[in-house]
């Protein structure tokens, strides 16, 4: 077991996906709670496998719509120990429910009409089935035919710094303006800001963005703002590609998605 930042670990998982996502046109979601604590102790060569295993199969069965990661944790009996909670949900082709009970089993296809486009289909599963085993962990799922599934994932973890991961000063004044073109990413940022006493509001048509401290939005939207029509405020522009920030207003940040509480 080593020590390790909660942050280094989810930063390098949005660093591990973006290969297996590549083109396909899917929202990628992290929904890190901003309570996570900041340094654990564990294996965590086999947590980030755990990791990047379930969202590879997620990635590989998900033609559209989104695969979304959620990271939260738990107390245990045990104060110097707590418990890692991982969920995988994605929007893909689902599972069978005959076929749920043999999903973690050592099979080469299930569905194979279905999956016939997919290579390295049950191999990954049943290998992270039994690396959360090793871990004493459990991992179990849920899924519906033609709508997507859900992998939960707990793990005991040794607990070296309880400070949470995120702190903001004078929540009080902040206002945040969310203007994405998914629901579910604008409900999870608004979520997370809840969480840390942050006001905001989820856009759904033009209007006067000088209202808001911090304006969140995707760079499609953002060829069409001035940011100079409001400057006291900042905009926290994401895009799938990269983009020097030397190159635009000093009100103006571009982020690389996905977003992550860490921004």
């Amino acid at each position: 077991p080593e020590r390790y930042d909660i942050s280094s670990f989810i930063n390098d998982i949005v660093t591990m996906i973006q290969m297996p996502i590549g083109s396909k046109p899917i929202d990628f979601i992290i929904e890190d709670s901003p309570y996570l604590p900041h340094e654990l102790k564990g294996d965590i060569t086999r947590v980030k496998q755990i990791a990047i295993n379930l969202l590879t199969n997620a990635v590989k069965f998900t033609n559209d719509g989104h695969v979304r990661l959620v990271i939260t944790h738990e107390k245990t009996p045990d104060p110097k120990k707590i418990k890692l909670k991982m969920g995988i949900h994605d929007t893909g082709i689902g599972i069978k429910k005959e076929d749920i009970p043999i999903l973690f089993d050592n099979f080469s296809q299930l569905d194979t009409k279905k999956n016939r486009n997919v290579e390295g289909t049950g191999l990954g599963l049943a290998i992270t089935k039994n690396l959360v085993e090793l871990m004493d962990g459990n991992i179990s799922i849920k899924s519906t035919y033609g709508q997507g599934s859900s992998f939960e994932v707990e793990i005991l973890q040794e607990l070296v710094d309880e400070k949470q991961v995120i702190t903001l000063d004078n929540n009080e004044t902040r206002f945040v303006g969310i203007w994405f073109d998914n629901e579910v990413k604008s409900s999870s940022l608004a979520e997370k800001l809840a969480a840390m006493g942050v006001r905001s509001e989820i856009i759904k048509n033009d209007c006067e963005f000088g209202k808001y401290s911090h304006l969140f939005l995707e760079h499609h939207r953002y060829d069409n703002l001035n940011p100079d029509d409001a400057p006291n405020t900042r905009f926290i522009v994401f895009t799938k590609n990269y983009m020097q920030n030397s190159s635009v207003p000093k009100n103006v940040n571009i982020m690389h998605m996905p977003l992550t509480s860490l921004v």
